[in-house]
Parts: C-alpha cells; structure tokens; sequence
C-alpha cells in the first residue's frame, strides 16, 4: 500500500546555449592550433633538361629530345609530331643503332 502519491519527476533541464558557447570554443582553439601544411606524398627530384645537354653531349651526338606536352596526346621527337605507337618504335630503333644515346 503506498500512502504518498507519486510524484513525476521532471527531466532537468540542459541548457543548451552554454553547450554551443563550449562547442564554439572548442571549435575555435583546435582550428586556431592546428598547422595546415601541405606535404607532398612523393618526393621527385626531377632532372633538369639542361643537365642532360652538358653530361657526354656532343656536336656530333646530340641527345635524343621527346616531348610530352601536357592534356595532349601527341609526342614530339625533335619537332616531328608522332603518335604513341610509333615513339615506342623510334625509341627502340634509336636505342638499337646506339646503346649510349641520350633521351632528353
């Protein structure tokens, strides 16, 4: 038997602004500590073209130039314009006839 009615407890009540004003807080202390660097995955060193014509060049030997420009599907060996099938071909041809050529 209870003598004593229940009583319904009601929920306390949270304050939500001061949990905003927290959040916000947070929020800016960590963007404001954070270091935003951008570290490359790889690491290139990538020859210089230049280093290519001074290494065993000669008037006589001249290195082999290709190039690939960029967003095109065409190459260049010298200023012929050629496709890819027949660079892989004029490489091979090139590297046969001599061993020592240099590719720019």
């Amino acid at each position: 038997m209870s003598f004593y009615p229940r009583r319904r407890r009601t929920a306390p009540p949270i304050i939500i602004i001061s949990l905003i004003d927290v959040l916000i807080v947070m929020l800016t202390f960590i963007m404001v500590t954070t270091t935003y660097r951008s570290q490359p995955s790889v690491r290139l060193a990538l020859p210089d073209v230049g280093d290519g014509l001074r290494e065993g060049a000669t008037e006589s030997r001249p290195p082999l130039v290709v190039t690939i420009p960029p967003g095109d599907a065409a190459y260049f060996i010298g200023t012929r314009e050629v496709d890819a099938d027949l660079l892989g071909r004029e490489l091979r041809d090139r590297a046969a006839a001599d061993p020592q050529l240099q590719l720019v």
